[in-house]
């Protein structure tokens, strides 16, 4: 996620994803954030949050959770409610949704 791609997602979020109750957001190949990156996903979790939806994120890789940690009010916020998962299945665990086994 960078200043090139950031305003798109945001505009899906905007746009899309309103009659859902809970959102995963999978970061597993997100391998570089910039900034207006992590700006927009500050502003992905405002959305959600405002809605009343519940928001989780996951499979964040070491290099990017320690950019987050750092720069990233959003996931302070995320990570002090426990939201934030190693697996989008530990997520979907957590919101009681059966996974397969």
């Amino acid at each position: 996620m960078c200043y090139i791609n950031s305003r798109s997602h945001l505009g899906r979020f905007e746009a899309n994803f309103k009659k859902y109750r809970s959102i995963i957001l999978r970061l597993r190949e997100v391998y570089f954030i910039d900034a207006d990156g992590i700006e927009a996903l500050d502003e992905i979790i405002d959305i959600v949050e405002a809605r009343g939806q519940k928001i989780l994120l996951s499979g964040i890789s070491q290099n990017t959770m320690d950019l987050l940690e750092q720069l990233f009010l959003g996931y302070k916020k995320i990570k002090a409610k426990g939201l934030i998962f190693e697996k989008s299945e530990q997520g979907l665990i957590y919101l009681g949704v059966r996974t397969r086994k």
